[in-house]
């Protein structure tokens, strides 16, 4: 059964997550949301409202991670050991198997983060703080062992984006000219595939992870008091994976805001480039160091601990950034000077961390 704006209201009557009343009196709204799945918001002038998500195509893979991600606001619901996920994740109404279909609570009036950075043209301690508390929580509370029953539900694997410089030619066939230009860079210098391998090597499984950290899957919601409150959303790469691509997101998605924020044209001097950004990276790196300090306040490290945290974190942030590239070109014909610009960060930030952690996002051990 494909779900379209003609038979939805009939299947959310069916599983009575809609009233008689309610469509009778016409107090019921929908909306299509394009994506890559098949979502639809829907609204009731007197009651909850629902986003709903459907596979749009009926492939294994896709099927697999709509239920993964099913499964996550499930056990955030169900399973106390999820507590600190359930506090950031929109509340699970239903998961329908047989038809891919995922319902979870409408979040009336929430921006991504990205958004609210554009809207202010700032970058609130407040967000960076919020999102330090909600990694640092969930990700201690984990790091302790996985609850019962998930064996069957993640795949254990690290992520997708440090295979990228070995990519077989089959796997690339249907990508866009600009990915293909891109990955030719990446195979270009070799000191890109011996990081990514070393990462790949060095891959934790110490915790539920999202898997897919950027601005866009993280929201701001109006609270009754006032104030905004953070929800993570789109969990389908969620895996028992390391905590530190999860966190290597985060700052990922600070660079790679400053680097696309850079003049697109080509201009010879760096230093007159970087003094023209629209948003330089001293006006995120309050930001970066707050999430950082309640990060790992609230997950309990100190001293060498954290500081070898924060190593492998910078080194997968420099990974991460050349995940943003690719989902950056995915429809373009060609590689363009701001996808140079973020491998050249990429690069930098694998082949020195240290300074990245000190220099770019203001944090020094």
């Amino acid at each position: 059964m494909i779900l379209n704006a003609e038979n939805l209201v009939y299947y959310l009557l069916e599983r009575g997550l809609l009233t008689r009343d309610s469509v009778v009196n016409g107090s019921i709204e929908i909306s299509e949301v394009p994506r890559r799945n098949r979502n639809f918001r829907i609204r009731q002038r007197n009651g909850r409202g629902y986003f709903l998500k459907q596979v749009r195509q009926w492939e294994p893979e896709a099927v697999r991670t709509l239920r993964a991600e099913a499964q996550c606001y499930r056990l955030a619901a169900l399973d106390k050991a999820f507590a600190d996920v359930a506090k950031v994740v929109p509340r699970f109404c239903a998961y329908d198997e047989r038809r891919s279909v995922l319902i979870t609570e409408l979040m009336e009036g929430a921006e991504t983060i990205a958004e609210h950075h554009f809207r202010n043209d700032a970058f609130p301690v407040e967000v960076a703080e919020q999102l330090g508390m909600a990694f640092g929580n969930y990700h201690r509370k984990a790091a302790a062992g996985p609850p019962a029953g998930l064996d069957g539900m993640f795949l254990r694997q690290p992520s997708w984006a440090l295979s990228l410089h070995d990519m077989p030619a089959h796997a690339a066939a249907g990508l866009s000219g600009g990915i293909h230009q891109m990955l030719g860079m990446i195979r270009q210098f070799p000191q890109f595939g011996s990081a990514l391998e070393g990462l790949r090597a060095d891959w934790r499984q110490d915790a539920v992870i999202h898997g897919d950290i950027k601005w866009d899957n993280c929201v701001l919601c109006p609270s009754s008091n006032g104030h905004l409150l953070l929800k993570i959303v789109d969990w389908e790469m969620a895996d028992w994976g390391d905590s530190c691509w999860d966190v290597a997101g985060i700052f990922s998605a600070y660079l790679s805001f400053w680097v696309q924020s850079l003049p697109g044209n080509e201009m010879s001097d760096p230093d007159a480039m970087l003094a023209q950004a629209r948003y330089p990276v001293e006006k995120m790196q309050p930001a970066m160091q707050s999430f950082w300090r309640i990060y790992t306040a609230c997950r309990e490290v100190a001293g060498q601990s954290a500081r070898d945290l924060l190593r492998r974190t910078v080194l997968y942030t420099g990974a991460r950034t050349i995940q943003t590239a690719f989902e950056v070109l995915q429809t373009a014909p060609q590689a363009n000077s701001g996808t140079v610009l973020l491998l050249q960060l990429s690069m930098n930030v694998l082949n020195n961390p240290e300074e990245a952690a000190s220099e770019l996002l203001g944090i020094t051990s």
